[in-house]
């Protein structure tokens, strides 16, 4: 049994994230167990899964990356430049940190078809560093 962590913008009304979710879980064995970081009120999820939501809380994300064997970014375009420079470094420093805390735990670190959109050299040495910490990456986009 292999228990995920699963980092997204899930239950946030963004179909494309969520649908990135779902696929991660139907793929999933069964005898797996998924700790997803959700912040929507409700969520259709598979009912012969293990899957336990976790707030957006810095205490309760640890808990589950503790009790996790993996650190997963399911989806999304998390690795961005877009807007405004400080949110995007807010967030791209965010994903390092929960990554390297992950490989401090020697938890596995993956990012399952990210997108990757960085136009300034200091974006990507932020993400490289990130993407450096993960064991396996997978883009979802041919500009990533």
């Amino acid at each position: 049994m292999t228990k995920h962590f699963l980092f997204g913008y899930f239950g946030q009304q963004n179909t494309g994230d969520d649908a990135m979710l779902y696929c991660w879980l139907d793929r999933m064995d069964i005898q797996d167990k998924a700790f997803v970081l959700f912040r929507g009120r409700e969520a259709y999820l598979p009912k012969c899964k293990d899957i336990e939501l976790v707030p957006y809380s810095i205490l309760e994300v640890a808990l589950a990356i503790i009790k996790s064997d993996a650190f997963v970014i399911v989806g999304g375009t998390h690795f961005s430049d877009w807007g405004k420079i400080t949110q995007n470094a807010i967030i791209i420093g965010r994903i390092f940190l929960l990554a390297l805390f992950s490989r401090a735990l020697g938890k596995k670190v993956v990012f399952d078809s990210i997108g990757i959109v960085c136009r300034s050299w200091w974006m990507r040495v932020l993400v490289s560093a990130a993407c450096g910490l993960a064991q396996y990456i997978s883009v979802r986009d041919r500009w990533s």
